[in-house]
C-alpha cells in the first residue's frame, strides 16, 4: 500500500476526532495494537536485562586432575580465584606451575563460553510471542 492512500484530501495524515494523528478508530483497534507492541517491547527489555545480569554474574572453575591447583574466572574471563595446595609447589617447578595455571584459566574460560552459548541459545529457542506484525499495523493505519 502506498503512503498516499493513507492521506486525507488535504494531504495530511488521518486524524481522530480529537485531531491527534494515529489515535484510536471507532473500533478501538489502534490502542490495542500499540498497547500490545509496547507491552512486548517492555517484556523483551526486561528479559534482556535479566539475561545481562545472568551473564555478568557467571563464573567458571577448573582444577588439575590432582586437585592441587584450581582457578576461578569471572564473566569476562579474568582470573578471580586461585588456590594452590602446598603439595603443588613440591611436585612442580615454577614453569610447570605457571603452565598449569595458564591451562586451567583457558579451560575455565572455555566452560564459561559454553555456558554463555547455552544462555544465548535459550533466547533463540524461546517460544514466539503473539505480537502485532507489519500487516496488523498497516490494517490499523488504513482504518
Amino acid at each position: 500500500m502506498e503512503p498516499q492512500q493513507h492521506a486525507t484530501a488535504s494531504g495530511e495524515a488521518p486524524q481522530s476526532p480529537s485531531g491527534a494523528p494515529g489515535a484510536a478508530t471507532p473500533s478501538g483497534q489502534r490502542p490495542d495494537v500499540w498497547a500490545r507492541m509496547h507491552a512486548e517491547l517492555e517484556r523483551q527489555h526486561a528479559e534482556l536485562d535479566r539475561i545481562r545480569a545472568v551473564l555478568a554474574g557467571l563464573t567458571a572453575e577448573a582444577a588439575t586432575s590432582e586437585g592441587d591447583v584450581s582457578v576461578t574466572v569471572n564473566a569476562r574471563g579474568l582470573l578471580v580465584g586461585l588456590t594452590i595446595d602446598p603439595a603443588a609447589l613440591r611436585d612442580r617447578d615454577a614453569a610447570g606451575l605457571a603452565e598449569a595455571i595458564t591451562s586451567l584459566v583457558a579451560a575455565a574460560d572455555e566452560k564459561l563460553r559454553a555456558t554463555r552459548d547455552q544462555v544465548s541459545m535459550s533466547i533463540v529457542d524461546a517460544d514466539p510471542v503473539n505480537t502485532p506484525d507489519y500487516d496488523d499495523i498497516v490494517d490499523v493505519m488504513s482504518g
